[in-house]
C-alpha cells in the first residue's frame, strides 16, 4: 500500500508536470472572454476563456493589460497566448496570458476602429469644433523629434516660404509607451504658458502603424480636441491616417505639407499686392480719361457766360452796401483818428527804448559766450586730449602705449603715449 502524501506535496508535484510538459508550457487557446474583472489593487486581469463546451479560468499580469491597445470585454472572441500553471494553494490550474490578439482581425486595426467610432459618437471629430488656421501667423510651434527628416523638412520650408515667422520647436517622444503622454502634456504646456502661439504643428515622419501608434492615443486625442491654439496633424506619409489626424483642426499629408500650409509664401502675397496695384492704377487712369472728355463736351465759355449773367445783380447789390458801410464806418472812427495817432506814437517811443536795452543785453551775453565757447579756448592755444570718442580727463584712462588724439583749433594729432608722469 502506498504512503500518503499531504495535500500540497500533490499540488507541487502536479504544478511541476504542468510546467514541465513541452505543450503546457507555451500554447494558443481560442475563446470567448466571460467574467472579464480588473483587480483593483495590483491592477492584474482574471477573466474566463469558454467555448461553447468548456471554460478555463485565465490570469493576466499587469503588465500584459498595459500594453494591450485595444479594449478588452465580456462576449470578445480572442487569442490568448501563454502557458498553463497549477495555483498550489488553492489546487487548481489557470491559464497565464503572455500575450493577447482579437481572432481574425489585427489588433491595432481593430483598436484604431473602436476609438475612432468612440470618439466620433462624442463629437470629437465634428468641423463646427474645428478653429480656422492664422492667415499670417507670427509664431509657429513644432511639437516633433529633435531630430530626423521631418523636423528638417518642415524649418527648411517655413525659413523658404515666410523668415518673418518666429518658431518654437518643442521635442518630444514620438515613439513608444511614453510617447503620447509627452506629446499631451507639452499641447497643454503651450495653451497654458505660450498664448503667443498662433498655430502647432504637431506630427512625425512615415513608419509602420506600430511606430505611428501614439499619435492613435485616446490621451493625445483629447488633448488636442481641448487645445485652445489651431493645431496642424502631420503624422507619416499621404497614406498614413491616425486618430489625431481627425481630431486636429487641420491634417497635412506629410510634415512639409503641413509647413506650407502654416506659413503664406511671401513672394506670391508680394505678386497679388502688385497685381492688384496695376489693376487700381489702369482704372483710375480710365477713369481720368472718362472725365476729362465729359469736361471738353461742355463749352466753357457758354458756362462763363451764364454763371454771369446769373451772380450780376447780387455784385451790384453787394458792392452798393459796401460803399454805403464804407462811408458810415468812416464818420463813426473820424474823433478817434487823432487819439490813436498820439497813443501809437507813444509806444512806438517805449517800444524803441526796449529793443535798445535788449540789444545791449544781448551783445553782453554775446561777449560772455565767446568767452566759455570751446572753439574760442582752443584758439587761445589749449587743446582736449580724447582716446575713441571719449575725452580723456585723468592719467589714469590711459597707459604707456596708447594711441589718443589731441584736438586743436584747426584739426586733429594722432599720438602714441611713451611715458606717463604723475
Amino acid at each position: 500500500m502506498a504512503k500518503a502524501i499531504r495535500v500540497s506535496q500533490l499540488n507541487n508535484y502536479i504544478k511541476k508536470l504542468f510546467d514541465s510538459d513541452v505543450i503546457l508550457s507555451r500554447m494558443k487557446v481560442v475563446g470567448e472572454i466571460s467574467g472579464f474583472k480588473v483587480h483593483g489593487p495590483s491592477g492584474h486581469v482574471y477573466f474566463t476563456l469558454k467555448d461553447n463546451d468548456s471554460k478555463i479560468n485565465c490570469f493576466m499580469p499587469k503588465g500584459v493589460y498595459r500594453s494591450i491597445h485595444y479594449t478588452l470585454e465580456d462576449g470578445l472572441s480572442i487569442v490568448v497566448d501563454g502557458r498553463v500553471s497549477v495555483y498550489e494553494k488553492g489546487g487548481y490550474y489557470s491559464f497565464q496570458v503572455a500575450n493577447v490578439a482579437i481572432e481574425g482581425q489585427g489588433n491595432l486595426s481593430l483598436a484604431f476602429e473602436k476609438l475612432k467610432i468612440r470618439l466620433e459618437a462624442e463629437g470629437l471629430f465634428d468641423t463646427q469644433h474645428k478653429k480656422p488656421l492664422p492667415w499670417f501667423p507670427k509664431k509657429i510651434a513644432l511639437v516633433t523629434s529633435g531630430t530626423g527628416a521631418a523636423i528638417d523638412d518642415m524649418l527648411r520650408i517655413i525659413k523658404l516660404r515666410n523668415s518673418y515667422v518666429d518658431i518654437l520647436i518643442c521635442p518630444v517622444l514620438v515613439q513608444g509607451e511614453q510617447a503620447s503622454r509627452d506629446i499631451a502634456q507639452t499641447l497643454a504646456l503651450l495653451n497654458e504658458r505660450h498664448t503667443d502661439v498662433d498655430v502647432i504643428i504637431c506630427g512625425r515622419g512615415g513608419g509602420s502603424i506600430e511606430d505611428l501608434w501614439a499619435f492613435n492615443e485616446e490621451i493625445l486625442a483629447r488633448a488636442i480636441y481641448d487645445s485652445q491654439i489651431p493645431i496642424i496633424s502631420a503624422v507619416g506619409h499621404e497614406i498614413d491616417f491616425t486618430i489625431s489626424d481627425f481630431v486636429a483642426d487641420r491634417r497635412a499629408q506629410t510634415p512639409t505639407e503641413a509647413a506650407s500650409i502654416a506659413v503664406p509664401d511671401l513672394e506670391e502675397i508680394n505678386a497679388n499686392l502688385e497685381a492688384v496695384v496695376a489693376t487700381s492704377k489702369t482704372y483710375l487712369a480710365r477713369k481720368y480719361e472718362r472725365n476729362l472728355m465729359l469736361l471738353e463736351h461742355k463749352n466753357p465759355r457758354v458756362l462763363k457766360s451764364s454763371v454771369m449773367n446769373r451772380i450780376l445783380p447780387y455784385v451790384e447789390l453787394i458792392d452798393n452796401k459796401k460803399q454805403l458801410s464804407l462811408r458810415m464806418i468812416r464818420n463813426r472812427i473820424q474823433p478817434y483818428e487823432d487819439l490813436i495817432l498820439e497813443k501809437r506814437q507813444a509806444s512806438l517811443r517805449t517800444l524803441t527804448e526796449r529793443i535798445n536795452r535788449y540789444d545791449q543785453d544781448v551783445e553782453h551775453m554775446m561777449a560772455l559766450s565767446d568767452t566759455k565757447n570751446p572753439k574760442s579756448i582752443l584758439s587761445r592755444g589749449y587743446s582736449v586730449l580724447m582716446q575713441e570718442q571719449r575725452v580723456l580727463a585723468s592719467i589714469k584712462q590711459i597707459k604707456v602705449g596708447d594711441k589718443v588724439h589731441a584736438v586743436l583749433s584747426d584739426g586733429t594729432v594722432n599720438l602714441t603715449v611713451d611715458t606717463i608722469n604723475k
